[in-house]
């Protein structure tokens, strides 16, 4: 098997501007991966991951629902690890839905760091939490060819820039960072990373 081409060309979109998803499989399974560091921020704790991956579905042309999973996760050096996956809904008016809570085991601070269900941008947020762009990717190989006969495929590429996330800190010992917040509740979680989702028979962008 070969491997598909890099990529040939990459059209932004601002998402105030975006009418809608380019979805050739309604309500098709979509899978995706994470490019590059993934950054979360709530109070003092900077959690980076190094993995990620997605599956979700592309329910219309204006939604498109992602579990995202985090794995090689840190803070300060030390092991973190999710709960469960991030449960998105993206919008092609460039709002997200968080829509279950998920839980971060924190091991530097001793601490459980829930991020609630909501959306996003929350009211005092002026900026839009996501922007998207397609990624056209070409292959002359024949089984890539049977599933693209153009030879071209659309990928979404998906920026998230979350801010004002809501979530609150559960301290599991005594000791440690946690234990000492006067606060264990916070409005200004942030999550900056990138994901490329695909729908793996067919075309997906905006």
């Amino acid at each position: 098997m070969g491997v598909i081409s890099a990529v040939l060309a990459l059209t932004a979109v601002a998402p105030s501007l975006a009418g809608a998803f380019v979805v050739s499989q309604p309500g098709g399974a979509t899978k995706g991966v994470a490019i590059g560091e993934q950054k979360f921020k709530l109070k003092g704790f900077t959690i980076k991951c190094q993995k990620g991956k997605s599956e979700g579905t592309a329910t219309s042309v204006e939604a498109i629902v992602d579990k995202v999973t985090f794995g090689k996760c840190s803070t300060g050096g030390k092991g973190d690890k999710f709960e469960g996956p991030l449960d998105l809904e993206y919008k092609t008016n460039g709002t997200v839905d968080i829509l279950e809570p998920v839980t971060i085991k924190v091991s530097a601070a001793k601490c459980l760091a829930t991020i609630d269900a909501g959306s996003l941008p929350p009211e005092e947020v002026k900026a839009l939490p996501v922007s998207y762009a397609t990624e056209i990717f070409e292959s002359t190989k024949k089984k890539f060819l049977e599933k693209f006969p153009s030879g071209k495929q659309e990928k979404l590429l998906i920026t998230n820039k979350f801010k004002g996330m809501e979530y609150e800190l559960e301290a599991i010992s005594e000791k440690g960072e946690c234990a000492e917040l006067e606060s264990t509740e916070g409005e200004n979680g942030t999550y900056k990373g990138e994901l490329r989702d695909e729908l793996p028979e067919g075309d997906l962008g905006i």
